[in-house]
């Protein structure tokens, strides 16, 4: 993941799709509201207790016009859904939200998701208006 980071042209082995929007919280703080479509198809589902599941890495990082990282965060999800919901996410991608703390105006954004089961991963780069 941190190779596809340093990479500057966007990897498609898992699609993904990603909007994203600043805001500030109630106490002040700036940050970036990352919203992912993650294109489900590809990932490594595995049905357990009756749910199909996944595990998957999920980076976004947060530049500035200068392409200096203002804001990061690293996550690990493990995400079970019910069979409407794997359907509806098999058809339309999968939805996940993240949260990113910024510590300036950010510019650029881009995100990673690495599949574990498929040894596989996703990036998307967007430059902020």
């Amino acid at each position: 993941m941190s190779a596809a980071g340093a990479h500057t042209e966007d990897l498609e082995d898992i699609r993904l799709h990603l909007d994203a929007a600043g805001t500030t919280t109630p106490a002040g703080a700036t940050e970036l509201v990352v919203d992912l479509v993650i294109g489900a198809s590809s990932l490594s589902w595995v049905e357990q207790n009756g749910r199909h599941a996944v595990t998957l890495d999920v980076a976004v990082f947060c530049a500035d016009s200068r392409e200096r990282i203002i804001g990061e965060t690293w996550k690990r999800a493990t995400l079970k859904l019910s069979a409407d919901t794997y359907e509806a996410a098999l058809k339309d991608g999968l939805r996940y939200g993240v949260r990113v703390g910024v510590k300036g105006t950010p510019a650029f954004v881009k995100a990673i998701v690495y599949d574990y089961g498929t040894d596989s991963l996703g990036s998307r780069m967007k430059r902020l208006k």
